[in-house]
This record gives structure tokens, sequence and C-alpha cells, in this order.
């Protein structure tokens, strides 16, 4: 006599328990290697950098068609705070560095953050100007800029206006 063996559907604990096992080192994995926080700070300090990039070539052509740095000088301006008068922080016209940069930039950059430890800073005296941000991820980049502050990336024809 034959014996009817039907076949059996369905998991057993141990093949469940193996695909978990597998999935959670899959993930761990993919966190290790992809770390999306050290992405997001790389993005942001990225855009910091172009930023000031930005901001600095607006500055050297407001200069060279006005024979002056924009804004009052030995005035601390950051993007957090609109100065007297001003309209909203990302106006070229009348944004947080008080001067009408609307012919060099259609708007002034903001800090991705922007809050009381990351935002721009612009500083100017006679004879030169600064601009910095603190940088995230990128610290490199903020040491050797040429500054006296490696935890902030430094540009500007005058690196020492800003104290650390």
């Amino acid at each position: 006599m034959k014996a009817n063996f039907r076949k059996q559907a369905g998991v057993t604990l141990t093949e469940l328990i193996l695909a978990i096992a597998l999935i959670a080192v899959l993930a761990t994995v993919s966190v290790l290697l992809l770390d999306p926080q050290e992405k997001r700070a790389k993005a942001r300090d990225n855009r910091r950098i172009s930023d000031l990039t930005t901001l600095d070539r607006s500055i050297n052509e407001y200069l060279l068609d006005t024979g002056n740095y924009p804004d009052a000088p030995l005035t601390l301006r950051d993007s957090t705070t609109l100065p007297p008068g001003g309209i909203a922080l990302d106006r070229s016209a009348d944004g947080w560095i008080d001067a009408n940069l609307s012919t060099y930039t259609s708007h002034l950059p903001l800090d991705p953050i922007n809050d009381s430890t990351y935002r721009y800073y612009y500083y100017r005296d006679t004879n030169g100007y600064e601009l910095n941000a603190v940088i995230e991820f990128l610290t490199a980049d903020a040491a050797n800029d040429g500054g006296n502050d490696p935890a902030r990336y430094e540009i500007g024809n005058k690196l020492d206006l800003i104290s650390p």
C-alpha cells in the first residue's frame, strides 16, 4: 500500500527567522554604507560653499560698480537678522545685507538650516570683507580655506575680520 503524502504549504519558523535575520543584516549594512545623516550634512555644506561663492561674486561686482563694499563698515551681519528697514532676509535689495544687490543676484542666500548655530556672516572694513559659514561635514575645506577659523568656511579678501 502506498502512503499518501500531501505537500505542505507554509513557512516554517526556521525559515521565518532566517528571512528576518537576512533583512536585518541588509538594513544594517545599508545604513552603515549610505549614512543618510552624513549625506544630508555634506549636501548642506556643499550648498553653503556654493552660496558663499555666489555672494562673493556679487560683492565683487558691487565693488567694481560702486567703488565700495556693500553695507556699513565694521558692522557684523548674519543671515538670521534683518537690519532696520529690511523687508525679508533673502531679498537682494533689502535683506540681511544692508545694500541693494539686486543687480548682481536675484536673492540673498540663507543657510540651509539658518539658526543660531548655522548661518552666514558678512563683515567688512574699508579695505576688505569676509563671508563665512559654520561647516558640518566638510571640515577639511573649512580648515584649509586660508581663514583664521578652522570650523568655518571663509571666503573674501580679508579672512581675519571675523574672529573665531
